[in-house]
């Protein structure tokens, strides 16, 4: 019996030491990628053949994928540049509705399909603007003697984030676990390596956003004081337009109490998109551009470009960019973080010249 007893601890032992989970884990960061679509070709047949120009993004994230082997992703927003309502609006001269188009491919489809399966369930989007445009169009008018479109315009609405949530689960299965704040795309996970909050910038209710954020703040360092804790968002606090200009896409509004909230709950690090650059806000740049309140524990970062073919200069912040010093970057970029026995270190990566070159790091 006891031999017998002692056979079955060994095999429950075995087993045991076969289905530990490893003590670190690494995070990739990605930002914004927008793979383009050949949207100057403005015939019928043209725009029906239209395809995605995807090498860049393909081999890119292929190579990274293989080089970091990732056990979670968070991808701060924008992942597709195209939703499946966009189309093309074909008006004659007086402007009356001939036809409509929808787009020939889905850029959801596409770039789902590019996330292996063993990371299906450990990807994380935040909620950007691309994401969440309720209809997005192309109009132009019919010139049936030269069978093209003329007077291209473009039509874009933003969703108010009523179906934020309908339309993260519709895309990313997985997130059904989450806790969302009501039908808005702010959601909250938390797993034995660390929690995520991550924040819907187009929910105008900023009461109910503010109550979400303190309450799953609250709940995790009540809980899980000792795991790192993550936000990510697609909409800046520190840079961007400013709200009179851009509103919907900023945190003017409510950035003081953001950063009070994010220190009071220590949290690690803000990620955010949008603004198609790598930047870390250093201490000092941030007080020289804004008012008090000014972060004491959190880091904040945007990481906003992945083989994106929009880039943008700094120049949409105020700030004299030698304030940064290396702490910006224009091009490509992911970032790593590696959390092992409660600690966790992060390093950030520039694409240039073919090659990938550590550009900001924190150990």
């Amino acid at each position: 019996m006891n031999l017998r007893i002692t056979s079955l601890s060994i095999a429950f032992l075995l087993i045991l030491g076969c289905t530990e989970k490893p003590k670190n884990i690494k995070i990739l960061v990605l930002g914004d990628v927008q793979l383009k679509g050949d949207m100057k070709s403005y015939s019928k047949d043209e725009w029906l053949n239209q395809s995605l120009d995807t090498s860049l993004f393909v081999n890119l994230f292929k190579e990274v994928l293989e080089r970091e082997k990732p056990d979670y992703i968070f991808q701060t927003g924008d992942w597709v540049n195209y939703n499946d309502r966009f189309s093309l609006q074909i008006l004659d001269t007086i402007g009356n509705e001939l036809e409509r188009l929808p787009l020939p491919y889905s850029e959801w489809d596409f770039m789902n399909s590019q996330i292996p399966k063993a990371l299906k369930n450990q990807f994380y989007i935040a909620f950007g603007n691309h994401e969440s445009y309720q209809s997005v169009r192309l109009q132009g008018v019919y010139h049936p003697d030269y069978d093209i479109l003329g007077n291209i315009s473009s039509s874009i609405n933003i969703s108010d984030s009523k179906f934020g949530r309908e339309s993260l689960i519709d895309k990313f299965p997985h997130l059904n676990s989450a806790e969302f704040n009501g039908t808005t795309a702010s959601y909250y996970v938390s797993n034995e390596y660390f929690s995520l909050l991550s924040i819907d910038g187009l929910n105008k209710n900023r009461e109910s956003l503010l109550e979400f954020i303190e309450e799953k703040l609250s709940y995790h360092k009540s809980n899980h004081p000792q795991k790192p804790i993550f936000v990510i968002s697609h909409y800046p606090i520190f840079t961007g337009l400013s709200a009179d200009q851009d509103s919907n896409l900023v945190y003017h509004d409510i950035r003081s109490k953001l950063i009070k909230l994010f220190d009071q709950y220590n949290v690690d690090f803000f990620f955010n998109g949008h603004e198609h650059f790598y930047l870390r806000y250093s201490r000092d740049a941030i007080q020289q551009q804004f008012p008090p309140p000014y972060p004491e524990k959190t880091e904040y970062l945007t990481i906003s470009d992945f083989a994106n073919p929009y880039s943008r200069e700094l120049k949409r912040i105020k700030l004299d960019s030698s304030a940064f010093e290396v702490n910006y970057f224009k091009g490509t970029h992911y970032v790593t973080i590696e959390i092992e026995d409660k600690k966790f270190d992060w390093k950030t990566y520039g694409y240039h010249d073919n090659k990938w070159t550590v550009i900001d790091e924190f150990l």
